[in-house]
């Protein structure tokens, strides 16, 4: 997974059963990344890693963005459901949710 190109990556994370640290570390590069700008809905945020995580719900995204509220790295807007970017953490780590 680590040495796939991004194509590759993705098939990887596709084939994959279950969304385990490393996957999740994939999650947080994702949402800190130019997928979605800062202020986008939950919903457009769960449509975007669907597309790369197939098998993500919406209880573990939801999962993901709490442990980076937490980590100080995102803000979440419960009233307008929106997820604001403070700070990006490492790329490539293993997160254990």
């Amino acid at each position: 997974l680590h040495l796939c190109d991004r194509r590759q990556r993705q098939m990887c994370i596709r084939d994959s059963d279950k969304i385990d640290p490393i996957i999740n570390g994939i999650i947080v590069d994702l949402i800190m990344g130019k997928l979605l700008p800062s202020g986008s809905p939950f919903n457009l945020l769960l449509q975007q890693i669907k597309e790369v995580v197939t098998n993500i719900t919406r209880e573990h995204l939801n999962d993901i963005l709490e442990y980076m509220a937490s980590k100080g790295w995102v803000r979440i807007n419960k009233e307008s459901d929106k997820i604001f970017k403070i700070k990006a953490p490492l790329p490539n780590c293993e997160i254990n949710i």
